[in-house]
């Protein structure tokens, strides 16, 4: 006789939840948090764990209600308290979020995460004041704190203080922990302050320090307006075999930008002989054609891109123009779209299949 507990399914941990999300999406999540719920309706975890995965579906009322049942099962715990913040905050119910962060402060005083909520509010409400004060409080407790680093940095160009923005910014750059937001706002606002030069070599430090990928600097150099250090950081990436697909097409287009019209057809000869980079490198041959004055033999490049991708032509009264150069231009936009969006559907289709 089989043992009658071999009948009955084995019930799910909310770890084997967490991994069941990640190989089957939010909802199947939702559906074993609940049954698990249902069979243990005091496990505090279950419900934050929903409460999560409520939030992530945009299903803010029941997220909030699920954290506020979290929150009841474990009055004490500040980051029950944060939760309900959070779930509050992405349900639009500004006061009862403020509430809940208040809370969670009363329970714990130096909660970096608490302190961050209060302080997106209050950026929210323009009290800037506060929610700067919140911020460097954040950043005694957590130094590495990333999130408050940035809310700094905003709150400081909203009011216009571009000095205290930019110190915060190279505390970030000599910590070497910076991302591309901030890193673009730290070329912005060196441009403004007219030390674009100062801003790219530090960034070239950065990048020969090995903390700052060659790639992203020299797209920092191009946005500061410096292509030419863009285009010689792309040729060495090209040269040591490190450059990927996006950086050879954005060489092509900096060398057609300044003219070099002659190692801008040679770069994108030299695209990687992968089918599937076949429709790029029409298109930017396309590009380096119709620069060359010959808009009618851009056209036909811009045609093998399309069909490569394996997408439809477009009508021709949507790319037919005034000129043949204003035709090939019309091309030029039409190709660029349809073989980035070409290929997301042909790698989507693969990746459902898998």
């Amino acid at each position: 006789m089989q043992d009658a507990d071999q009948d009955q399914p084995t019930k799910m941990s909310v770890a084997d939840i967490r991994r069941l999300e990640r190989a089957d999406g939010s909802e199947a999540a939702e559906r074993a948090l609940i049954e698990l719920i249902r069979s243990e309706p005091d496990n505090r975890l279950a419900y934050a764990a929903l409460t999560r995965v409520l939030m992530r579906q945009r299903k803010y009322d029941y997220a909030v209600r699920a954290a506020e049942r979290s929150a009841a099962l474990a009055p004490l715990e500040p980051e029950a308290a944060i939760l309900v913040g959070f779930a509050k905050m992405r349900a639009d119910d500004r006061d009862g979020a403020a509430m809940a962060f208040r809370d969670a402060l009363a329970l714990d005083a130096h909660s970096p995460r608490a302190m961050m909520g209060a302080a997106i509010l209050k950026m929210a409400d323009e009290n800037y004041d506060d929610a700067l004060e919140l911020c460097e409080r954040a950043v005694e407790v957590d130094p590495s704190l990333e999130q408050a680093h940035q809310l700094i940095i905003r709150i400081n160009m909203r009011q216009g203080r571009t000095g205290e923005a930019l110190s915060e910014l190279q505390k970030q750059l000599d910590s070497g922990d910076i991302n591309e937001r901030a890193l673009r706002n730290y070329v912005r606002l060196m441009n403004q302050e007219g030390r674009v030069e100062e801003a790219i070599d530090n960034l070239a430090k950065l990048a020969g320090g090995g903390s700052l990928s060659r790639a992203r600097f020299a797209r920092l150099a191009a946005m500061s307006g410096k292509p030419d250090r863009a285009v010689e950081e792309y040729r060495k990436l090209v040269d040591r075999g490190e450059a990927k697909i996006s950086d050879q097409i954005r060489l092509v287009s900096f060398l057609i930008r300044g003219g070099q019209l002659e190692e801008a057809r040679k770069a994108a000869g030299n695209f990687p002989k992968a089918r599937v980079l076949r429709p790029f490198q029409q298109r930017a041959l396309g590009d380096v054609t119709l620069a060359e004055g010959k808009p009618d033999a851009a056209i036909v490049h811009y045609r093998r891109a399309c069909k490569l991708a394996r997408v439809d032509m477009p009508d021709e009264a949507d790319v037919t123009g005034e000129t043949p150069e204003d035709s090939a231009r019309l091309w030029a936009r039409y190709a660029q779209r349809a073989v980035r969006d070409g290929l997301r559907h042909r790698f989507g289709e693969r990746n459902e299949t898998a």
